[in-house]
């Protein structure tokens, strides 16, 4: 949500300076499970995401408004049905929540941290 500082930016592109290093971020978006297809990452991310909403490991769940790949309402059906789960809403963001909310996601993990068996 809020611009990046020119050091951030900096620190973002510095390992894809190479053209060579720049491959994996190139494929990634052509692997994403979408309407079924790439057919096995599908098969994948569904059979994942059943066993997340079965699991009682514990997890930690961060999510923002409006939300990006999982909007605000999708949150809530996931915060109503995930086992062992704790639901942190992070208040304004989109995809890259940690750029906006690092202090209370910092905080969160160390304090979620301790309560794991």
């Amino acid at each position: 949500m809020r611009k990046l500082t020119d050091e951030e930016m900096t620190a973002y592109r510095e390992p894809f300076l190479d053209p060579a290093s720049r491959e994996p971020v190139y494929r990634f978006p052509n692997e994403l499970p979408i309407a079924g297809a790439p057919v096995d990452v599908w098969a994948m991310a569904e059979a994942y995401h059943a066993w997340l909403l079965d699991t009682e490991i514990p997890k930690l769940f961060f999510w923002a408004e409006p939300g990006s790949i999982i909007s605000t309402r999708r949150a809530e059906w996931l915060k109503a049905r995930l086992k062992a789960c704790r639901s942190v809403p992070l208040g304004p963001g989109r995809h890259f929540v940690q750029e906006d909310h690092a202090d209370i996601i910092g905080r969160e993990i160390a304090d979620w941290l301790p309560t794991l068996r």
